[in-house]
């Protein structure tokens, strides 16, 4: 059980008045005896000095608790910070293979779905080249917001690095197909500052049992690649092909 130590300010007051209490005592009694109370005075100052003491350790511990609890909020924030991705402020590479080692665990024990939509920006290094690395970050930012948006709540959406995300959702092959072309409208939808589209090329492949998160996302790149072959701002899956060229 945790004893809550007195503040310094209170001990300050204690020994203060403790002390004018003393004086008191002592100029009344020297008044009426000439005894000088030395012993008295000896016990005074033996406990003043431990007063002393009990307000430097009353202010060390105080000084210690605020430390911890500073290092305490540093270390959490730290924590949450590895895990998001600091541009996008989306979740990451290492949130994602957290995730999915969960998820795998609970399919591979029962008999349910698991589907990754990858996709990338096209045309990525012409926006920056033409606009600037600012307004490449600002196309992140947006479409982040715009997949975080869409991505169902169940799902993870996570930025993998560079201008390409996924989202793995626990659905199969034909629902996460259709997500894919509704998140593609919505992107190739959206008009930033210069009046300029941005679109994405998506590819969706379903998981299997054993399957780890690089293989996966090897499937996902290998369809997403797939779509920039047919020429760019489309769905492809494993099953499915829905090609929009025009948004």
């Amino acid at each position: 059980m945790n004893t809550k130590k007195p503040s310094a300010k209170k001990i300050k007051t204690f020994i203060f008045l403790v002390f004018v209490f003393y004086l008191f005592f002592i100029l009344i009694m020297k008044k009426t005896t000439s005894h000088f109370f030395i012993e008295d005075l000896i016990i005074f100052l033996l406990f003043l000095g431990f007063s002393s003491y009990l307000t430097f350790e009353s202010k060390l511990l105080n000084h210690l608790n605020i430390k911890t609890r500073n290092e305490s909020k540093k270390q959490v924030k730290m924590l949450i910070e590895a895990y998001k991705d600091e541009l996008t402020k989306t979740h990451n590479r290492k949130t994602l293979k957290r995730w999915f080692h969960i998820k795998s665990k609970i399919i591979d024990s029962d008999v349910k779905h698991l589907s990754i939509i990858y996709f990338d920006i096209d045309n990525f290094k012409k926006i920056n080249d033409t606009y600037g690395h600012n307004f490449g970050d600002i196309v992140l930012k947006e479409i982040s917001r715009i997949s975080k948006e869409i991505s169902p709540k169940y799902g993870l959406f996570s930025r993998i690095g560079g201008e390409e995300f996924c989202i793995l959702i626990p659905e199969n092959i034909e629902e996460s197909t259709l997500l894919a072309e509704k998140l593609r409208l919505n992107i190739s939808k959206t008009h930033f500052d210069n009046n300029m589209n941005v679109t994405c090329s998506f590819g969706v492949a379903s998981y299997k049992n054993g399957d780890t998160l690089e293989l996966l996302l090897d499937k996902g790149d290998k369809e997403m690649y797939k779509a920039k072959l047919n020429g760019k701002n489309c769905v492809i899956s494993e099953k499915f092909r829905i090609h929009k060229n025009a948004s």
